[in-house]
């Protein structure tokens, strides 16, 4: 569905949209929109489980407990590169599991709690 037309030698003219034209048009795009998101969602959804298996494997939520703690020291605790914890932290703010409270200091959310060794769910 287009306003625009075809006329001689290939050149594209503006025509008048019928009746409905945009709205449909917005409303098809409103549809894609959100498939997109849906598939964006589904497939980074592996990602957030791996992220979260990688900080309960290390015990960063541990180190977290008692406060907020640079991403350098918690590298060099749990035998980390600096640069890819701080981007598993950095994903894992997005979902509420930690926060970042100044560049690269991060602490532990109560979504987060559960991570820690000495919770009853660990």
């Amino acid at each position: 569905m287009s306003i625009f037309s075809r006329r001689s030698r290939g050149a594209l003219h503006y025509s008048t949209p019928t009746p409905g034209m945009r709205e449909t048009l917005a409303e098809e795009i409103s549809k894609d929109r959100q498939s997109a998101r849906f598939l964006t969602a589904e497939a980074n959804g592996y990602i957030f489980a791996c992220c979260l298996r990688v900080v309960a494997q290390l015990g960063v939520a541990d180190l977290l407990a008692d406060g907020p703690v640079h991403v350098g020291h918690l590298a060099a605790r749990v035998s980390a590169d600096e640069e890819a914890l701080y981007r598993v932290l950095r994903l894992l703010v997005t979902r509420g599991i930690f926060c970042e409270t100044a560049t690269g200091v991060f602490v532990l959310m109560e979504r987060g709690a559960s991570l820690r060794s000495d919770s009853r769910f660990a």
